[in-house]
């Protein structure tokens, strides 16, 4: 039977799909291995004893940038504190304030205690801490409410800043905030004592990095801690995880146990 053009077009069509259908790879299957999720370091990890000498280490403080930090994973490691940045001198960052509610929110829900810290800069003392106050302004009664004093982008505060900020900080909310810092508090405040600033609970850097706990504490105004930071993200001492697990956190330590922890919490003193 005669073949017309029509049909010679379909028959070459058809016979070059069939020729490629067999020259393509066949699919290869799935493998459940392949599907499964990659356990990362901190759902690897296991938990620590925080308690050690007299003093209990759990306690977590982030910032926006550190929100992959699943806040369910550090308490199953034995984290029962979280701080976090809600602002940082007069920078407008909606995503950081977005990320510390959120933070905040889940923190609650899985019965963490919680912290607030602003980073005073070289600007305007009265409008930081009315962007302190957007953010986090404490009213719940159980969030702890610090002014982190150290070097920042926009300038870094000085000891006069720090004053009025206290001064004002009490006239606003009561009570006076806790502040934050290391070297610059001790050069600061130096060998004199600061009858205002000792009404602040001191929250102090000194990192361990395998070093013995010596601290150099500016003893004219506090006679000792409240809050000690000792490792940072980094973790050169390994402690208390390796940088992987938690990443991006640091960690501090307070006088005490979890359960003294939970009831001297937020220090406030008025």
């Amino acid at each position: 039977m005669a073949v017309t053009r029509r049909q010679f077009v379909q028959n070459i069509g058809s016979l070059g799909a069939g020729i490629l259908s067999l020259s393509a790879p066949p699919a290869k299957a799935s493998s459940p291995h392949l599907a499964r999720k990659r356990t990362t370091a901190t759902e690897q990890a296991s938990p620590i004893d925080w308690q050690r000498h007299g003093v209990f280490g759990g306690i977590m403080d982030i910032y926006y940038k550190n929100s992959m930090i699943d806040l369910a994973q550090a308490k199953r490691l034995g984290v029962k504190a979280v701080i976090y940045r809600t602002s940082l001198g007069l920078y407008d960052l909606p995503a950081e304030q977005a990320a510390y509610h959120r933070a905040k929110e889940q923190a609650r829900s899985l019965g963490l205690l919680w912290g607030a810290f602003h980073v005073p800069s070289h600007e305007d003392v009265d409008q930081q801490l009315e962007a302190f106050f957007r953010v986090e302004d404490g009213a719940d009664g159980k969030t702890l409410m610090i002014l982190d004093w150290e070097e920042t982008s926009r300038g870094t505060a000085t000891i006069q800043q720090m004053r009025d900020a206290v001064t004002r900080f009490r006239r606003i909310r009561g009570y006076y905030p806790m502040i934050y810092g290391g070297h610059i508090v001790a050069e600061q405040c130096g060998s004199r004592r600061d009858d205002l600033l000792a009404r602040c609970p001191l929250w102090y850097i000194y990192l361990l990095n395998g070093k013995r706990p010596v601290l150099k504490l500016p003893k004219a105004t506090w006679s000792d801690y409240t809050l000690w930071q000792y490792s940072t993200e980094h973790r050169a001492g390994r402690d208390p995880y390796p940088p992987d697990v938690l990443p991006g956190a640091d960690f501090s330590r307070f006088k005490g146990t979890a359960d003294d922890l939970d009831k001297a919490w937020p220090f406030r003193q008025a």
